[in-house]
């Protein structure tokens, strides 16, 4: 990103490798804040209740029964 002001100064920056690409990896608090913004760009966002549980579930993915249980949590009243 380069960016030129009206009194001519330069300000530059620039990155190597993307934030969330293999060499920037996310902590566990971006992933989450990543995720999150994606969910309140939908028209209707899961009210935050069902955000923690949607979340909770996630984490224990491996021994949820069926994958189907996490809809619920998707559905806005």
């Amino acid at each position: 990103l380069k960016v030129t002001m009206s009194d001519g100064r330069e300000h530059a920056s620039s990155l190597d490798i993307a934030p969330g690409f293999p060499g920037a990896d996310l902590s566990e608090a971006q992933h989450l804040a990543r995720f999150k913004d994606c969910l309140a760009y939908a028209p209707r966002p899961p009210a935050e209740q069902q955000l923690d549980r949607l979340l909770a579930q996630l984490r224990g993915l491996a021994r949820l029964g069926d994958v189907r249980e996490l809809v619920p949590q998707l559905i806005s009243p």
